[in-house]
């Protein structure tokens, strides 16, 4: 059909859709057209869909994370983590363009335009063809990111101006919005890529690539012979290096990961989703077909990034190039659908009836649009595919099953997945609930070459199916019973599972939107939570609690207000803090060791890629951890804001709190106010001096990492990890003598910036703020 931008012209259907996002500091923020904003001018026409509420979600796969992350808010009342209840957070997003992103993708996508020997492909040699002309699908994808603009942002697609593109070789690639150093591409890519292969680093394989690209050199990329792509392929592969980054982001609020200075995951995801796909479309130039293995471990990849139109494009190419898909890829290509927008943390699992209306419209918000229900919907897209599957010949497998299972559980399907269960597994879900005895309804058995033996995903997936579906109690009893069975372990990722879910549902939930919605669907005592790390603590399970696991108890503590509990809690928690902290700190010196060696013309076996993404992720946790070991000291001295009764209390407020307070000193806020049995304790532990010198000593630490970070660099990624907090209004606040701090009340500056200080306050000391300025100046310099 037609697209309606060919129908209107290209032109003034481009000018119509431009439009540039501009938040301010106003209720509401305001889409702009391009040309009303080269003028000065504002439009308000699109500003009624821009408030939208911001969730976190869990990986493989995400579930939504309603306990909320927002501010110190500490009591429990209609202001509830920073926001009132059942209002949605205003978060301010990047500037997007509709536009850049559709032309962008079908640019680098592998649907994008063809060449002329084969109609699929397009490069810069083809004849008699309009380099500037719009390609159908490209309007077709432009257009659709018109109509729902939020969905184009929640694929990760961050903005690109169509002006800024790098050609090379004979294929024309878009590049990502911050630069990357061209100078790594001076090498001798014939002979670094067998050393790339052999030493298994996924940057230096891509800059051989990259290198053979710009030297006109495709034809070398076309020659490989299969199995060294293929090898190419297995080391970039996502899910080598990429799970990591992902965990430790899936725990973070968006609030927190820009304090952090940590790249947003679905910018990450969709960067590396490029990278893929220029890859791909190196090899291709030539006609050169793929392998089944190559689409198998690209279909992976695809899931991996949560990346459902690249698993699309690949399941068309595979089908062009005459691949039979195998068990394995369907699988993937079913996962994909699952796992769609993975990386947003955006999209509400949780099975309530206000959700579940939410994704019967017909044109369903940003956090629903992943997982429609009804006709069309996810379970119908996977069923679809999944019959596909069985009419090719293929064999389902545990996995399959478990897809199937996922997708009737985000639907609210229960009665399927207990289908499922009894059908393949023989596990009667109701028979268990109703108390038969467990020998008269004990589970199949398999032989080890089974296809369909049960592995510990199984026990992931009906923690997760029940969970999302408000059903605790029998996501734990189901998940022991299989455990028990079929021998297998119950790992860490399904007690987190069932720990997060366990206090989603405890959480304490009032006011009128509570009582309509549905959120109250499934409601758990608040000391479930406790009880459940009892269990898993203990026999004969002894896991050993995350510390995401902690945070989400020690909130729960200070729902129920049990300070003394929190104070035991926040300790082991910051041992283990303390563990991650020294991990760092070894990283950090093996990093810097490999770095001097290298220099030196000593490389050690362990390269500096490998390095310095091992000392990335421990530094990233390290942060998170001192975020939330701040935020516990806040819960804590809130809950103290009320008097105690019990007769332990005054131990507590004249020796345990003032006791933590001194070891935990850095953590906590410049101003300490709690109470006591008989009256308020308020006073500052923290001078401005002390904030000066951390302030001094996080610059330092800011430009060490820069430093290493420009002594190792990768061609890929360079700044995933590397600060992307606004740094520019500070070095002249510096100059002109001022602290770089000025806490408030509560020992909580304004993000980004630099308050005057108040007559009371001494100036800084002439020493400390020229020791200030210089590492300051480091800093920005290697940025």
């Amino acid at each position: 059909m037609t697209s309606v931008l060919a129908r209107l012209g290209q032109w003034e259907a481009r000018t119509a859709i431009q439009t540039v996002w501009r938040p301010k500091k106003r209720k509401r923020e305001d889409w702009v057209c391009r040309q009303c904003h080269a003028r000065g001018l504002q439009r308000r026409e699109y500003s009624d869909d821009t408030v939208r509420t911001t969730v976190g979600d869990y990986l493989f796969p995400p579930s939504d994370r309603e306990s909320g992350s927002g501010s110190e808010k500490l009591k429990i009342s209609q202001e509830w983590h920073g926001r009132r209840r059942g209002f949605p957070q205003v978060t301010h997003r990047d500037t997007l363009s509709a536009e850049s992103n559709g032309s962008r993708f079908a640019r680098s996508s592998l649907n994008g335009p063809g060449r002329v020997d084969e109609d699929e492909w397009r490069t810069r040699d083809t004849a008699n063809v309009d380099p500037s002309a719009v390609h159908e699908s490209a309007q077709n994808v432009l257009w659709e990111g018109f109509e729902q603009q939020a969905d184009v942002e929640d694929e990760g697609l961050a903005e690109l101006d169509d002006s800024r593109q790098v050609h090379v070789g004979r294929v024309e690639y878009a590049t990502e919005d911050r630069e990357r150093d061209e100078a790594l591409l001076n090498i001798d890519y014939v002979a670094t890529l067998p050393q790339a292969l052999d030493r298994h680093e996924p940057d230096l394989t891509a800059r051989c690539l990259y290198a053979a690209a710009k030297a006109d050199d495709l034809e070398y990329i076309r020659n490989l012979a299969e199995a060294v792509f293929s090898e190419i392929l297995n080391i970039l592969e996502p899910g080598n290096f990429l799970d990591r980054l992902a965990s430790a982001n899936i725990e973070l609020s968006e609030a927190t990961r820009k304090l952090i200075g940590v790249a947003p995951m679905q910018r990450v995801a969709h960067e590396y989703s490029q990278l893929v796909t220029e890859v791909v479309a190196m090899r291709r130039s030539g006609c050169v077909r793929l392998t089944l293995a190559d689409y198998t471990v690209l279909l992976r990849g695809a899931r991996d990034l949560g990346n459902w139109r690249l698993a699309e494009a690949l399941w068309k190419k595979m089908h062009h190039d005459l691949c039979v898909p195998s068990t394995e890829c369907y699988n993937h290509y079913m996962s994909c659908k699952i796992f769609n927008r993975l990386h947003s943390g955006r999209d509400r699992l949780r099975v309530i009836p206000f959700n579940m209306l939410a994704r019967k419209a017909a044109n369903p918000g940003a956090v629903y649009q992943g997982y429609r229900i009804g006709r069309g919907g996810l379970k119908d897209q996977v069923m679809t595919i999944f019959r596909d599957m069985l009419k090719t010949g293929a064999v389902a497998d545990e996995t399959s099953f478990r897809t199937v299972i996922m997708a009737a559980a985000r639907e609210g399907e229960l009665p399927t997945v207990k289908s499922v269960l009894r059908k393949v597994w023989s596990i009667d879900v109701d028979a268990l609930l109703a108390g038969h005895p467990e020998a008269e309804i004990a589970p199949k058995q398999f032989s080890q070459d089974s296809p369909l033996v049960p592995t510990e995903k199984l026990l992931f997936t009906i923690a997760h199916a029940f969970a999302i579906n408000n059903d605790i109690p029998t996501a734990l009893r189901l998940v022991d019973f299989v455990a028990r069975y079929y021998d297998l372990t119950i790992s860490q990722e399904t007690w987190a599972q069932l720990f997060e879910w366990t206090f989603v549902l405890a959480v304490p939930r009032t006011g009128v939107k509570a009582a309509t919605d549905g959120s109250r669907t499934g409601k758990l005592p608040l000391q479930s939570v406790m009880s459940l790390w009892n269990t898993m603590t203990g026999a004969p399970y002894f896991i050993d609690p995350t510390m995401g696991m902690y945070n989400l108890l020690i909130k729960n503590l200070f729902y129920r207000d049990m300070s003394f509990a929190m104070v035991e809690k926040m300790k082991e928690g910051y041992h283990r803090g303390q563990e991650h902290r020294k991990t760092a700190l070894t990283l950090q010196k093996a990093l810097q060791a490999a770095i001097e060696r290298s220099k030196h013309g000593h490389p050690d076996e362990q390269s500096l890629e490998q390095l310095r993404r091992d000392w990335e992720y421990a530094e990233i946790i390290r942060k998170r951890n001192q975020f939330w070991l701040k935020r516990w000291l806040r819960l804590l001295l809130g809950s103290l804001r009320t008097t105690s009764t019990l007769p332990s209390a005054d131990q507590m407020t004249q020796r345990d709190i003032p006791l933590l307070l001194s070891s935990w000193r850095h953590l906590a806020p410049r101003t300490i106010r709690y109470n006591t049995a008989t009256g308020k304790v308020e006073f500052d532990i923290r001078s401005q001096a002390d904030i000066d010198q951390n302030n001094v000593g996080g610059l330092r630490h800011m430009a060490m990492k820069e430093e290493l970070s420009r002594r190792a660099p990768r061609y890929v990624g360079d700044t995933w990890a590397r600060s992307w907090r606004s740094t520019s209004s500070t070095p002249a606040s510096i100059d002109q003598g001022k602290p770089l701090v000025h806490a408030g009340a509560h020992g909580n500056p304004p993000a980004g910036k630099v308050a005057k200080p108040s007559a009371e306050q001494s100036d800084m000391d002439p020493d400390a703020m020229q020791e200030l300025k210089n590492a300051m100046r480091a800093a920005m310099d290697s940025r």
